[in-house]
């Protein structure tokens, strides 16, 4: 089995490597102490921070309940149904791609949406006779 790298060093560099460890053990165990007592401070509210009371704890509130809702139970699509007998049937299909432009005429296309538009006759003012 090979020694490693850090096995080669001279004395100096060792003294140096134990320093930078030293250093950072410190280091962690300040951030340590800093959390845990982060951890033990009471709990915010409304009555110790500047929250509003309408913010704080609902005695009333069923204490575990999730904030979701249920979902809605699916209900059913509901639509006009299409004429029997229209007077005419038009079908769109798409020339060319709307991403990349290519020629998708050549290509089997299926229906996304039908509906039966509706013209209605142009209205035209009547005037009605003076009494």
């Amino acid at each position: 089995m090979a020694k490693r790298t850090r096995y080669r060093l001279s004395d100096a560099e060792k003294d140096a490597l134990l320093d930078d460890q030293a250093a950072l053990i410190e280091a962690q165990a300040v951030r340590i102490r800093e959390l845990e007592a982060a951890l033990s401070a009471p709990k915010k509210t409304s009555r110790n921070s500047h929250t509003p009371p309408s913010a704080g704890h609902k005695p009333n509130s069923g204490g575990g309940k999730s904030g979701k809702k249920k979902p809605r139970p699916p209900r059913p699509g509901v639509s006009r149904r299409l004429a029997e007998d229209p007077d005419e049937v038009l079908q769109r299909r798409a020339t060319s791609c709307d991403r990349c432009g290519g020629d998708v005429s050549g290509q089997r296309q299926s229906v996304r949406h039908r509906y039966d538009h509706i013209d209605l006759p142009p209205i035209r003012p009547r005037s009605l006779p003076r009494a």
